[in-house]
């Protein structure tokens, strides 16, 4: 049986991430991806989600926090 990570913020961090990727989604797809101001919303959307990325893995190995979620 699979152990549950412990929540943390590095963990916290990631689950915010996948979920907000069906809204990166809708963002690029809304008015057949031909709106330019979607496609800025939509590319904000995805740069946030990837910084978030970043700053995770920085938070996870400075605090020690490495797990299998995270990986």
């Amino acid at each position: 049986m699979a152990k549950l990570a412990r929540p943390n913020l590095p963990n916290s961090l990631t689950i915010l991430r996948v979920l907000l990727l069906p809204f990166c989604a809708y963002a690029l797809f809304k008015n057949g991806g031909d709106d330019t101001t979607w496609r800025i919303i939509a590319w904000t959307l995805f740069f946030i989600v990837g910084l978030s990325d970043i700053l995770d893995g920085k938070l996870a190995r400075s605090r020690n926090q490495i797990t299998e979620l995270g990986k």
